[in-house]
């Protein structure tokens, strides 16, 4: 462009010249705009200065790109954000991916750069040279990279400060080297991770740190790093259509796993926490199909559990959501509505045909139904069953209703101090003492005679297998049964062929049950 301007001076060129040349230097930059998908909404020329605003396309979009004719040619983006997901991707259509090589002949300059990876912030607000050298800076994060000419490395380099990511945030530095292969290090010393998945608010602090080579031909990944003292290893094939990880958390100490969450779990101050946890998962796509295989070493817990919950009476509240006020109750061998297990009928029996059929055998957790959770979680969802009897015995007396790895845990560390306080048959009779059978109706006592104007001791095994079917969401089934009048039959019987199967009933009453007419009215809510 420059020598096009000089030409047409030193050769005594006309206006038309000098217009023409004007117009082959603008044609030459919507060129190899357009080149890379990326359209505009105006441009403004001025003998000096050129103009194109709101620019856009595939992974960048910019409020404007500005040129400044002279020497050297100066050329400013503002306000950009960079997808760098997309940025990497090959235009070819193959659906490889594959850094671009770029060596401009110009001065590029930034201001207010956003750097994304898909819907994820890395950086923002950075300003600073992109080329020869990238030199980027918002105060608090600094960008420093080589663009280089062979293939092997076609730029290196390494980012400082402060990491403002949706889902980490920390001061700490990530060198990396992109070309053929990819390669990367970081480390912060206290990065605090936050997802909806692990806890609604921020960890504590934790040293994270973390490497890793992917070769973008073949899509091959290794990687390896810890938080805290809890270490990870991936390895696999990762392609932009498709990917097959294998992911491994070695047994490592509950205590260990613990102590990423510090004051955030109370129950561990005074603890005594022995054992140790781990976790291999494959995880394949793009449909996202996910196997997990948690895994668990002599688990115990003692001291966990808070000074109230001894004696003869235990109180415990109930919280509906973050409006509502609390709702406190009371139970326990010395309070009027108090059931024992010898008066509680079939309903032992029923719970533990619905709730946790190795109730009797496990240590207060099951791997099983925890594996089966866990496969059912994605990484934006919450965690959604898996608790056995004892788990829900500690969340109803002890814990909120959030759906978090963070509340899980905290469920196993009070279940597996309830397993180490209290006998099997204690603590089914505890929990059939608080447990909720729909709006405002906690127990067993008050769900006989709200549902059946029953005491427990007379109800009938299939009146017993329908108090719990539902228990997995008795507002729920109690809101639907009043709605629709249907009553969930196949639960039902699905409760009582497990009673048979455990021997808990004969084929005679099993038969008998099955052919029982079942007559329910939804009682009034009571709060």
């Amino acid at each position: 462009m420059r020598r096009l301007l000089l030409l047409a001076a030193v050769t005594g060129g006309t206006c038309a010249a000098v217009a023409a040349a004007l117009q082959t230097g603008i044609g030459l930059v919507e060129q190899r705009l357009e080149r890379h998908k990326l359209s505009w909404s105006a441009r403004t020329i001025g003998p000096r200065d050129w103009t194109w605003t709101e620019i856009s396309g595939p992974g960048l979009e910019a409020k404007s790109l500005s040129i400044s004719l002279g020497w050297p040619t100066r050329v400013m983006v503002d306000s950009p954000a960079i997808d760098l997901e997309q940025w990497l991707h090959d235009d070819s259509g193959k659906g490889q991916t594959k850094p671009r090589g770029w060596r401009p002949p110009y001065t590029l300059e930034v201001s207010g750069t956003q750097l994304l990876w898909a819907d994820d912030i890395l950086t923002h607000s950075l300003s600073g040279q992109v080329y020869p050298k990238l030199t980027l800076s918002d105060g608090q994060t600094e960008i420093h990279a080589t663009w280089h000419q062979k293939p092997e490395t076609l730029m290196s380099g390494w980012v400082h400060g402060d990491f403002p990511h949706d889902q980490v945030y920390g001061a700490g530095r990530l060198n990396f080297s992109i070309g053929k292969r990819m390669s990367f290090e970081l480390d912060f010393p206290k990065a605090q991770p936050d997802h909806p998945f692990i806890a609604r608010a921020r960890m504590p602090q934790n040293p994270m740190k973390a490497r890793g080579v992917w070769d973008q031909k073949t899509g091959e990944l290794a990687a390896e790093g810890s938080l805290g003292e809890v270490k990870w290893t991936a390895t696999g094939i990762a392609k932009p259509d498709s990917y097959a990880l294998d992911i491994r958390v070695p047994l490592t100490p509950l205590s260990d796993v613990v102590a990423l969450f510090d004051d955030q779990i109370p129950e561990a101050k005074h603890a005594v926490i022995r054992g140790e946890v781990g976790l291999t998962a494959a995880i394949t796509g793009p449909s996202l199909a996910m196997r997990f295989e948690p895994g668990a070493r002599d688990l115990s817990v003692n001291g966990a559990l808070p000074d109230s919950h001894s004696g003869q009476v235990i109180r415990w509240t109930t919280k509906r959501d973050d409006d509502a006020a609390p709702v406190h109750h009371m139970t326990g061998p010395r309070t009027s509505g108090w059931i024992n297990k010898a008066s509680a009928g079939w309903m032992p029996d029923a719970v533990i045909a619905s709730e946790d059929i190795r109730f009797l055998s496990h240590p207060g957790f099951d791997l099983v139904a925890i594996q089966e959770s866990l496969a059912n979680a994605k990484s934006d969802e919450r965690m959604r069953g898996g608790s056995t009897i004892t788990q829900q015995l500690a969340k109803n007396l002890f814990l909120d209703g959030r759906r978090t790895l963070l509340r899980k845990l905290r469920e196993l560390i009070l279940a597996l101090s309830l397993e180490d306080r209290m006998s099997k048959d204690a603590i089914l009779t505890l929990y059939l003492n608080v447990v909720e059978f729909g709006p405002g109706i906690w127990g067993i006592r008050d769900a006989a005679d709200a549902w059946f104007l029953k005491t427990p001791d007379r109800l009938t095994p299939r009146e017993a297998a329908f108090l719990a079917s539902i228990l997995p969401a008795p507002r729920m089934w109690h809101e639907k049964i009043s709605t629709t009048g249907k009553v969930p039959i196949s639960r039902v019987n699905e409760v009582l062929a497990r009673m048979r199967r455990r021997g808990s009933l004969s084929q005679t009453q099993y038969d008998q049950a099955r052919a029982e007419k079942l007559r329910v009215v939804p009682p009034q809510p009571k709060g």
